[in-house]
């Protein structure tokens, strides 16, 4: 996908049926603020709850990290369709700053599963390779501004020595 801050990108209808709290959804968009979304697409910039009646919220989105992040000069996104599944990967992507350099980079990866019969909801995983201060992040994702989950990201300590 092409670098951005604050972009979207249709990246396309899947070629299998993708079921998302109950819902065929077929076409994905992807954000630069580390968001997908399945009929709708938006911008924001995160910071808040799921499931969120925030007027500004749409339908439909998943978002593994959720906050202002630019990858107009770093990082990349990527998406990829296989035959039963897709990829989304937002790859060592800054936060936006001002100026200075960036107090960190997320790497994260969302894997979303067809419907094992069009009916029964998708699987999605989140995979992260990432520590992220970011305490204005934000992690989960709603059917409808009433039905979502939200999650908490808690990254890996290591012992010393480990």
């Amino acid at each position: 996908m092409g670098p951005g801050d604050d972009t979207f990108w249709f990246a396309g209808t899947l070629n299998f049926d993708f079921v998302f709290y109950g819902e065929e959804s077929n076409d994905i968009y992807i954000g630069s603020n580390g968001t997908i979304v399945f009929r709708d697409f938006y911008l924001g910039w995160g910071f808040t709850h799921f499931p969120s009646l925030n007027s500004c919220f749409v339908d439909a989105l998943v978002a593994p990290w959720w906050c202002d992040l630019d990858a107009s000069d770093e990082g990349g996104i990527y998406f990829r369709e296989f035959s039963d599944h897709f990829v989304v990967m937002w790859n060592a992507v800054p936060p936006w700053v001002e100026s200075g350099p960036a107090p960190y980079y997320i790497t994260c990866i969302i894997i979303g599963w067809a419907s094992p019969d069009g009916v029964a909801n998708s699987d999605i995983a989140f995979l992260y390779n990432s520590s992220c201060n970011e305490p204005q992040g934000s992690s989960g994702m709603q059917g409808t501004r009433y039905i979502g989950t939200e999650l908490q990201y808690m990254p890996l300590v290591s012992e010393p020595g480990n």
